[in-house]
């Protein structure tokens, strides 16, 4: 008994196409990932960025609503609370720094992207004033906020 029947299989030719296209798709796929995990990255820096701008924005806020004065130094801004001093705003190139008093060793950067600071002591005494003026770079924004003494 002779059986004349054929098989079908497939050619070297056509596994070679199947394992090129498998190779391209699996390239596309792991360049796909490195894209998302680098463009999440960048989200991630810009959330952190402006959590700390948030953060800074209120610390300054509070610090103002407290203090009944300010007085400019040499070295800064000193913040009068109840007529004594608490805080000392020091700017420093772009950077803000809060810091308990002049001599303090401890030291927070509250901004460290500032394009502006303007004090305005039009409204008291010699040096003394009532707002405070700044223009920070967030991402491709720049934000002028205004601070002033709760009255």
């Amino acid at each position: 008994m002779v059986m004349n029947k054929k098989l079908k299989a497939t050619s070297m030719i056509e596994l070679l196409v199947v394992i090129i296209i498998a190779g391209i798709l699996y390239m596309l796929v792991f360049d796909g990932v490195y894209i998302l995990r680098r463009m999440a990255g960048k989200v991630n820096t810009a959330v952190i960025e402006k959590a700390n701008l948030l953060i800074s924005h209120g610390i300054i806020e509070t610090l103002f609503e407290q203090g009944d004065s300010i007085r400019q130094e040499s070295e800064g801004l000193q913040l009068y609370c109840k007529g004594e001093p608490c805080k000392v705003i020091i700017y420093s190139g772009n950077r803000l720094i809060l810091a308990s008093d002049i001599d303090s060793k401890t030291r927070d950067t509250l901004f460290h992207n500032l394009s502006g600071f303007r004090f305005d002591s039009s409204a008291g005494g010699y040096e003394a004033g009532d707002s405070l003026f700044l223009s920070v770079v967030s991402g491709r924004d720049t934000l002028d906020l205004k601070y002033g003494l709760a009255r």
